[in-house]
């Protein structure tokens, strides 16, 4: 062989072998970029699941919070009730120690008023005595100048005015003085 063909032949084998060099390294290359491209997507996907459990966390976080603000508000209106009681209970001892002082011409201008009405406030339940008595509810409300009751709703009339009640639970919605 001649020079010039080994020359060539050399020179062909030099290009050849640089090129598998680049195709490897361009597959390594290839390689690691898909390699760490696949590594960002499981951590993505790590991060998102991360995510989802603390959403279901503060869910439930907010339901248990939700629950027990109601259970909250339950005891405050218990305890407002009971407070409602034991107020109307304290007033009546009061009355009988005040009608026990009073002398003799007090107690004949007291017979008169011999029934008293409890004490009554917004958001108490009406006593069953007077929830109960037909002959206390008020069935024309526009002659007695009332506003209209709502579904569910009913004016009671007392002595000393009128109480606006729910039907159902028996709670004092509204309260006016006067005949």
């Amino acid at each position: 062989m001649n020079k010039g063909a080994l020359r060539g032949l050399t020179l062909a084998l030099a290009v050849l072998c640089a090129s598998a060099v680049q195709a490897a390294e361009d597959g390594k290359d290839s390689d690691d970029h898909l390699k760490k491209k696949h590594e960002a997507l499981e951590g993505q996907a790590k991060a998102q699941r991360v995510q989802a459990e603390q959403m279901r966390d503060l869910k439930q976080i907010q339901k248990q919070q939700q629950a027990q603000e109601a259970q909250e508000q339950q005891e405050a209106q218990e305890k407002n009730q009971q407070q409602g009681g034991q107020e109307a209970l304290e007033s009546e001892k009061q009355q009988g120690a005040q009608e026990k002082h009073k002398g003799p011409q007090a107690e004949r201008s007291d017979a008169s008023s011999a029934e008293r009405e409890p004490l009554l406030r917004r958001g108490d339940q009406l006593p069953d005595a007077l929830a109960s008595d037909e002959s206390l509810r008020v069935k024309d409300w526009q002659q007695s100048r009332l506003p209209e009751p709502g579904e569910g709703q009913r004016w009671i009339q007392l002595k000393s005015g009128y109480v606006l009640t729910d039907i159902q639970s028996g709670i004092i919605e509204e309260i006016l003085l006067g005949p």
